[in-house]
């Protein structure tokens, strides 16, 4: 594996679970207003 392969699947692992916890934020404020 390259580094330059190791960063783009670190990134979208990073993006996956940001993407995962906003939703997530989004669901609890949506429950809680």
């Amino acid at each position: 594996m390259t580094v330059r392969v190791q960063q783009t699947i670190s990134m979208k692992l990073i993006k996956s679970r940001f993407n995962l916890a906003s939703l997530w934020l989004l669901g609890c404020a949506v429950t809680t207003y």
